[in-house]
């Protein structure tokens, strides 16, 4: 598997879904502007939910959507 961002990217319809699941207070103007970019779903997440220091919190995203990934690589 690539990098979490450019896996993300190549798999936006499937990863959209799993986001509108896993952080269900992302609107669908939210997953619209976010389209397969990590920056900016990183940057939506902390916006929405706030948390625990950046670093944190962007290594908790990625660890989500790698489980993820590993998931519908095995489809």
């Amino acid at each position: 598997m690539g990098t979490t961002p450019n896996f993300m990217e190549k798999n936006w319809p499937r990863t959209r879904d799993f986001l509108k699941r896993e952080w269900p207070k992302l609107t669908d103007a939210d997953l619209q502007w976010i389209n397969g970019r990590f920056d900016r779903l990183v940057d939506r997440v902390r916006e929405i939910y706030g948390g625990p220091a950046s670093i944190i919190q962007e290594a908790s995203i990625r660890n989500k959507l790698s489980l993820f990934f590993c998931s519908i690589e095995e489809d």
